[in-house]
């Protein structure tokens, strides 16, 4: 699945609120270079954390199993088609 995954990719993570603490200062500590933002969820007592960081989004899923994973693939970008008009 790894391979799957193109650059640029964001990560939504589900997590509930008693994991939050620890996950933010796992980030905190070990100085991450990855984005990291969080924002409250729909679901009660949960908070999403969105982070471009593929190997820290790896990290929080293998020490959280239970959290729901939403992956953003970046959109490709489109070259205007356009004429250059001779002077």
């Amino acid at each position: 699945m790894q391979n799957d995954i193109k650059e640029g990719s964001t990560f939504q993570i589900l997590v509930d609120n008693w994991s939050l603490g620890g996950i933010v200062e796992d980030w905190y500590e070990r100085h991450e270079t990855c984005d990291l933002r969080l924002r409250k969820a729909k679901t009660k007592g949960h908070t999403v954390i969105e982070t471009k960081g593929v190997m820290f989004a790896s990290r929080i899923v293998q020490w959280h199993p239970g959290v729901k994973v939403n992956i953003i693939e970046p959109k490709p970008c489109v070259k205007a088609q356009g004429t250059v008009a001779n002077k």
